[in-house]
């Protein structure tokens, strides 16, 4: 199994997506959707990669974007609840709060919901990571790891 990337932060996210004219930016979706579906593969669903996103975005004048962005949020806030993570602070609703806040009142809302993703992205990450070094199951109920058990993908 990999590893997924535990070190994202809003600050580098901002920085590089200006300097790169909104490139790494669109690096960062990939990675994110990969990562995402790498530590919440537990849950039977997927988040679909770069490509769709840019043309459903397209087509739907950036709603799908949002649309987006909440899956994502509800399938790593769901993670950090079936692995424990209590100070996880993110879920599908409290980004679109932080998200429609920031698009109708201050622009600078909008980076406090992709920092709560990022941070709670991280938390989770850790986790899976600390199970796949460990050779534990990642997908296990938080408390009930089973040293006996193989991990997922290696029988």
């Amino acid at each position: 199994m990999k590893l997924v990337k535990t070190d994202r932060s809003i600050l580098v996210y901002i920085l590089l997506s200006l300097l790169t004219f909104g490139i790494y930016g669109l690096i960062y979706i990939y990675e994110l959707a990969r990562d995402v579906n790498t530590m919440c593969a537990d849950d039977g669903k997927t988040t679909q990669g770069l490509l769709v996103y840019i043309l459903l975005s397209i087509v739907t004048c950036g709603i799908y974007a949002i649309v987006w962005w909440y899956g994502v949020s509800e399938r790593v806030s769901r993670a950090a609840a079936r692995r424990g993570l209590n100070q996880v602070d993110i879920s599908g609703s409290t980004f679109l709060l932080w998200y429609l806040l920031g698009m109708f009142v201050c622009t600078f809302l909008v980076f406090i919901a992709y920092h709560k993703l990022f941070e709670a992205c991280n938390a989770v990450g850790n986790e899976y990571n600390t199970c796949v070094k460990s050779g534990l199951n990642p997908f296990a109920p938080a408390g009930g790891f089973n040293p006996q058990q193989p991990p997922m993908g290696a029988q």
